[in-house]
């Protein structure tokens, strides 16, 4: 027995929803907060009804807020005032609702700093250095010998990665039975707390 085709032409009956937002671990100061939709914006209500809180005043007619495919875009007025709190009230199709989005704006007077400096039996040794929070609010993707100290970063939790880039190919080689090749020296730290106002320091021995 045949079973009949259903086509494209079948309803999408995947509700319209709220994903996820970029400023779960903060936003800086000049930059846009994005909602991300689980289906391309149709509908200009979603515009027309979201409001945004600075500090105490309702702003109901933001300016710039911009939809495309499925996200929500609302950027600052060159900045996001420091000192002052932001919530965002963005309208949710599903719920017939408007969704509360509550980040932190990151002020630069709180940022703090990271050392990390790296012995090896070889002082020209290069090592690769991808630093990121768990939401990927903030990322460094850098290298290095020996020292780095990296200035002004968010205050928040973050997970530090170090390999020896032995072949400076960009990636960590983890090596091979045979031929036998030893896999690059490599170090991970999770939940690298950078306090405001202070520089953390992180030391690492490869030799």
């Amino acid at each position: 027995m045949n079973e009949p085709f259903i086509g494209s032409n079948q309803e999408d009956t995947v509700r319209q929803d709220i994903l996820t937002f970029n400023g779960q671990n903060g936003l800086f100061p000049d930059q846009s907060l994005t909602v991300e939709f689980i289906r391309p914006i149709t509908d200009q209500e979603v515009i027309d009804s979201t409001v945004v809180i600075e500090g105490d005043v309702d702003f109901k007619n933001w300016p710039n807020i911009t939809a495309q495919d499925n996200k929500l875009t609302i950027p600052p007025q060159q900045n996001w005032l420091q000192g002052v709190d932001y919530r965002f009230l963005v309208w949710n199709p599903g719920s017939r609702k408007r969704q509360l989005i509550d980040p932190d704006i990151w002020d630069p007077v709180n940022y703090g700093g990271i050392e990390i400096e790296v012995a090896s039996s070889d002082s020209t040794n290069q090592f690769k250095l991808p630093l990121f929070d768990d939401k990927n609010t903030f990322s460094v993707d850098t290298t290095f010998t020996n020292f780095i100290s990296i200035d002004n970063i968010p205050s928040i939790k973050y997970t530090l990665v170090i390999f020896q880039d032995s072949n400076r190919n960009g990636i960590w080689d983890y090596g091979s039975v045979d031929p036998f090749i030893k896999p690059e020296p490599y170090y991970i730290q999770r939940n690298v707390n950078i306090q405001r106002g202070f520089t953390s320091e992180v030391k690492i021995d490869f030799r």
